[in-house]
């Protein structure tokens, strides 16, 4: 009886199963410099397909402003994860994209396609969403399920990072980038 009662108190207390990537932080500034665009858009759609054993999701954004780079009708982004047929594949900590979703995203150059193809900077820190805010002003969020930002301390040491700001206007954020793209070098 103590023995199952014992058992018991840890299944009780054992701490749950964590799910999560760590990943650097990255600023603001970090992020625009390394993209090759920086863009704020509508997803149309989110497909999921095979490449090998893995699933993707091949993501449509028609883009509503460019901030950085060049983009044509469509961005084509290509996100770790996504379910087909019942079966799923999620990565903790990739950015996730919802068909009608408004979006704020920083995207890097899949190198050797065909057509222009793009992932996204950061994993889930370089997708924000674009939604309503108190009073109707819109602000971007960030959505950092299942990823833990690590920064280095004065001796190198990975401790975990501030957390960036949750909510911020729109038009706050765009000033923002604009200001760190031009700081940049």
């Amino acid at each position: 009886m103590r023995v199952i009662a014992g058992l018991c108190l840890v299944a009780l207390f054992a701490p749950a199963t964590a799910r999560a990537t760590t990943a650097l932080a990255q600023s603001l500034e970090e992020m625009a410099e390394v993209a090759d665009v920086v863009a704020i858009g509508t997803v149309e759609a989110a497909e999921p397909f095979f490449r090998g054993r893995r699933i993707l999701t091949r993501v449509r954004v028609a883009p509503l402003g460019v901030l950085k780079g060049a983009a044509g009708d469509v961005l084509w982004i290509e996100a770790e994860g996504g379910e087909i047929d019942g079966l799923g594949q999620r990565v903790a900590g990739a950015a996730r994209f919802v068909a009608g979703e408004r979006i704020a995203v920083f995207l890097e150059a899949v190198p050797g396609r065909g057509e222009p193809v793009f992932r996204v900077v950061g994993m889930a820190q370089g997708k924000l969403r674009v939604e309503a805010g108190f009073g109707g002003a819109e602000v971007v969020r960030d959505d950092l399920v299942g990823l833990v930002l690590v920064a280095p301390d004065d001796r190198g040491t990975l401790r975990p990072a501030p957390a960036p700001p949750a909510r911020q206007p729109l038009g706050e954020f765009i000033g923002d980038v604009s200001s760190a793209l031009t700081a940049a070098p």
